[in-house]
Formats: C-alpha cells, structure tokens, sequence
C-alpha cells in the first residue's frame, strides 16, 4: 500500500490538498484526473494542476473537496502548520485513486 500525505492549502475563498513535490513527479501527471475517495458516500473527481507552471508540486482543487475539508475543520489550524492528511493511493488500469485514511499527527 502507498501513502500520500495532502497538505491543506487556502485558495482566496476556498481550500484544496497540495502534494509534495516528489510524491507529484513520482506518481502523477499534469491535468490528470484523480478519483478521491472521501467516505463510503462521498467520491469525487479532481485534477492534479499548479497553476501556470509544470514546475511546481500540484494541488487538487474542487468545490465539493473545499466544502468536505470544511465540515470536517481540516481547515481549522494553528498558523504555518497546516493540516496534513493521510491517503491511500491505488492504481488500476491506469486510473489513480486516493482514498482518505487519517490525520497526521504529531510522532
């Protein structure tokens, strides 16, 4: 099994999930759509982007996903330590999907 671990992020009104910039150019591709899988009912769609440049670690950006990082106050946390969640990811037949384990906490 492989784990990613997401980073909560502020947009201007919203939130998204920004990866590390390794776990970006090992496992994913620009614009690739991934599936996340956020509670048994809650699955939605996001691509991996960052912005004008391909140089950069990418972020996953979706309405529904900002909405679900705040009913469950992921956004809600001490200045310059951001919320950091934990992912399974699955690869089958050449579709990505990250299904939400936990929070990180602090070893």
């Amino acid at each position: 099994m492989r784990t990613i671990t997401l980073t909560i992020q502020s947009t201007a009104r919203n939130w998204r999930l920004g990866l590390y910039k390794k776990d970006s150019i090992k496992y994913f591709t620009h614009l690739e759509s991934v599936e996340f899988v956020l509670t048994e009912g809650l699955i939605l769609f996001c691509n991996a982007a960052c912005g004008t440049s391909k140089k950069k670690a990418y972020d996953f950006n979706n309405v529904n996903l900002s909405k679900w990082i705040v009913e469950n106050n992921f956004h809600q946390y001490s200045n310059r330590k951001p919320t950091k969640l934990i992912f399974k990811l699955t690869i089958l037949d050449n579709k990505k999907t990250l299904t939400f384990q936990t929070i990180q906490t602090s070893p």
